[in-house]
């Protein structure tokens, strides 16, 4: 983000990079499912993997342990479906957890948690590499969890309609973009190391397992 940290409009909440708010640059905002959508009864052993807090710690979505809901269950839920591209936050519980869902995944797409929300961002406006970047920063942080509520389980009050409302620097897009040539290398190489990991660490469960046997 130094990028962006060393121009003068980027601290400067007077400036035309605050004008907006961050509402305008999404194309979708939607909230993870109550919990009386998918009940105990609703998980099988293959479909549809559902996120969980572990699979958005880091700056990207790690599919290292999922549950899973049929087809036809994530269809109905089709309002908290994350796809590539998309960013995926936590409102309760665990707060401040920002994740990409990367280009190459597992899988093609995902259902987000009750204690999540996603994002998707208008990419003519606003980059999702961006806002992931800026929520793992200081300042960014310190905005996504000026609305939290510490009463009984940690949470952001009233998730969607305060992220729509926020105002964070959205420098113009030629600017974000020729950052992003930068970032989606590293981002890029990180997400087929993950996946290569997963891979070796499924193949060695599966080796250990008809060894027990």
């Amino acid at each position: 983000m130094r990028t962006f940290a060393t121009h003068p409009e980027y601290r400067d909440e007077q400036s035309d990079w605050f004008s907006h708010p961050l509402g305008k640059s999404l194309s979708r905002v939607a909230m993870g499912p109550f919990g009386s959508n998918i009940k105990t009864d609703c998980f099988v052993d293959h479909g549809v993997p559902v996120l969980n807090g572990d699979n958005i710690s880091g700056y990207l979505l790690s599919e290292r342990s999922f549950r899973y809901v049929e087809d036809e269950k994530a269809s109905q839920l089709k309002n908290s479906i994350a796809v590539s591209g998309d960013i995926v936050i936590t409102h309760r519980g665990t707060l401040g957890q920002v994740a990409l869902v990367p280009d190459k995944t597992k899988f093609d797409r995902y259902v987000i948690s009750q204690s999540q929300f996603l994002l998707t961002c208008d990419q003519c406006a606003l980059l999702p590499e961006y806002v992931l970047f800026y929520f793992h920063t200081d300042a960014g942080r310190r905005k996504l969890l000026a609305n939290d509520n510490t009463t009984g389980v940690p949470s952001i009050a009233k998730p969607t309609s305060y992220i729509k409302a926020l105002h964070i620097p959205i420098p113009p897009i030629e600017l974000q973009q020729n950052w992003a040539v930068l970032v989606r290398a590293t981002l890029a190489a990180v997400a087929d190391n993950n996946l290569e990991m997963e891979k070796l660490t499924d193949f060695a469960q599966t080796l250990l397992s008809g060894l027990s046997r």
